[in-house]
């Protein structure tokens, strides 16, 4: 079983397909409402939409999960397999430059995208194409972006993205695997960028807590914000345990 099948059990165990009211699906078999009393108009989208299934949710969690596999794997130059990819420079962040930066496993860092996604986003399609904002709900009823516009999945704010990728913000939105591997890129070069920052100013401190601290607040490896940086730190521990758990069982049977 390759990492993006096992991540994908695992991340389905830790969340709800199909259970937010915030994401929708195109109703496509609808010309007009009175065909479908429980489709809703979408100007975002240009015609009528209802409440996203099950199955699709599951089958947009699987594209979520591929491209947070191969954005780790890109960022730290290895293969399907782990194996290191010759003539490629893994990242090694922005505000630290360390000869020796922290070495990351490719399960660590997939796992801890998908997990700070979950936290942050709950995977809604929504906030994935950045549908309607917090403070003004689209006519459909997306409340996409958050309230100071961060967008994707991961919420990236406009204040700090340009410090993590290039292009204009509205590139990590969308339903396009472009759009989902530019927001997992960018939201994990702020993961490994906290590591590396937190690495130095907290070395007490467990790697992980520091880390999400860090990509929570900005500024701080230790803050709790008011339990956000343990539930990201936990979940995250949750579903490592369970992917190498997982492994385990491939390996010896």
């Amino acid at each position: 079983m390759s990492l993006t099948s096992t991540l994908l059990t695992v991340l389905l165990t830790q969340t709800s397909p199909g259970g937010s009211d915030f994401s929708v699906e195109v109703a496509t078999e609808c010309v007009q409402q009175a065909e479908c009393p429980n489709a809703r108009w979408s100007s975002f989208y240009g015609t009528w939409v209802r409440r996203e299934s099950r199955a699709t949710a599951e089958q947009r969690y699987a594209r979520i999960v591929d491209a947070a596999v191969t954005a780790a794997n890109e960022l730290l130059c290895v293969d399907e397999s782990g194996r290191r990819v010759e003539n490629c420079t893994p990242y090694t962040g922005v505000s630290v430059k360390l000869k020796n930066p922290p070495r990351w496993k490719r399960d660590e860092l997939a796992t801890m995208g998908a997990a700070f996604a979950i936290i942050e986003s709950g995977l809604r399609e929504d906030v994935q194409v950045g549908r309607g904002f917090a403070k003004k709900p689209s006519d459909d009823g997306g409340r996409g972006r958050g309230p100071g516009k961060e967008a994707c999945l991961l919420q990236i704010h406009p204040k700090v993205y340009r410090r993590f990728t290039d292009g204009p913000l509205e590139a990590l939105m969308g339903h396009e695997r472009e759009a989902l591997l530019e927001c997992f890129r960018t939201g994990m070069r702020m993961i490994i960028n906290a590591r590396a920052v937190c690495s130095v100013r907290a070395r007490g401190v467990p790697w992980d807590w520091a880390t999400a601290a860090m990509y929570t607040t900005g500024h701080s490896c230790t803050a709790g914000n008011q339990g956000k940086t343990a539930a990201r730190t936990y979940l995250y521990r949750r579903m490592l345990a369970a992917v190498r758990n997982a492994s385990k069982k491939k390996h010896s049977s």
